[in-house]
């Protein structure tokens, strides 16, 4: 579970299920319906077998509720259980004494929204279909921040995000699947060429046993004979490095103002040995944050872990051997499977 803050909706899965919340909310759903399949949903997925994410679901549930007029008086009870018995906080004691005094802090304020009148009921209209208009080859900047450059052990002043491809990450909503490399310094490229000479940031890696994965049902067999005729190549590491972003622009509002329009450079050449998923939900998703400043922060952490190798499994390959079922194995599984039971 990815944490970046000590705010209530300051982690992946809280703002998973205020996301999720929020979707049906605005389909117009009823109010409670979508309360309990959302309960079910999580408790299906185990979830509320660990304390963390427990305590997370309550609290950014409750959170979300009153913020729209809707607060659940189970759930209220549930959230205000996590808060006032300490539990959750317990849970923050090995973080830095600041780190703890702020989160002390967020649950406090919660308790007291969620202890006060109940908010005026929020009416959603039904949301309109929503692009942000980027095209294939389109290329923005992104100004690194004065604090953030630094740690990019580069000299680039800029991310450069290319769109690749598109996605459907709501009915309504279509978000852009992006590129993403520094820049040669302070200049922005004037060209493809001089584009093509910028360091790409490779986002993540998938291991080739499970190259063909995610198998979505139907015949795996025909499914895997038909992905086997394309061609995979694994870097020095044996691994095959993803470069692809689905950048989550899902609306005006949350796209940086000060993003500058490089060009449109469709013919880039594209990265080197890139292993494209088979399926787009298996593409690493971002958030811009505000002005763009969490995408800069996981581009960063994505930077050092793989183009600076700093991941541990980069100088400790047996790591990458762990958990995993290789395809040979799984289609060996199948047969088993298959042949009928006397």
């Amino acid at each position: 579970m990815g944490t970046w803050g000590t705010g209530i909706f300051q982690s992946d899965y809280a703002l998973d299920v205020k996301d999720t919340y929020m979707d049906r909310i605005r389909k117009g759903e009823d109010d409670e319906s979508v309360m309990n399949s959302l309960i079910a949903e999580y408790e299906r997925e185990g979830d509320f077998n660990y304390d963390d994410t427990r305590y997370v679901f309550w609290l950014a549930l409750a959170y979300i509720q009153w913020k729209t007029g809707r607060l659940d008086s189970m759930v209220k009870e549930r959230a205000l259980s996590c808060i006032q018995d300490g539990s959750e906080l317990e849970l923050w004691k090995g973080e830095t004494e600041t780190t703890y005094r702020h989160r002390k802090k967020a649950l406090a304020d919660l308790e007291e929204a969620l202890l006060s009148p109940q908010r005026k009921r929020t009416v959603y209209r039904q949301p309109k279909d929503y692009y942000c208009g980027w095209e294939i080859g389109d290329v923005y900047a992104l100004k690194i921040s004065e604090e953030m450059q630094p740690l990019f052990d580069s000299k680039a002043q800029y991310l450069l995000i290319r769109t690749v491809d598109t996605d459907k990450w709501q009915p309504w909503q279509t978000v852009p699947i992006v590129h993403v490399k520094l820049s040669n310094g302070e200049a922005l490229p004037k060209n493809v060429k001089e584009y093509d000479e910028c360091e790409y940031i490779q986002i993540g890696f998938t291991r080739y046993e499970n190259r063909f994965y995610p198998l979505e049902g139907g015949n795996d067999k025909e499914l895997i004979a038909e992905r086997s005729k394309v061609k995979f190549e694994v870097n020095e590491y044996g691994v095959l490095p993803k470069y692809r972003v689905t950048l989550l622009s899902t609306c005006k509002r949350v796209i940086p103002k000060s993003l500058i329009y490089v060009g449109n450079f469709a013919d880039a050449v594209p990265p080197k040995q890139e292993f494209v998923p088979f399926s787009k939900k298996n593409i690493r998703a971002e958030r811009w944050g505000e002005n763009g400043r969490d995408f800069e922060n996981r581009m960063q952490q994505m930077y050092h872990e793989h183009n600076l190798h700093e991941l541990e499994v980069y100088s400790n390959p047996e790591l990458l051997k762990k958990g995993v079922l290789p395809i040979e194995l799984f289609m060996k599984f199948m047969e088993i499977c298959e042949k009928p039971r006397l």
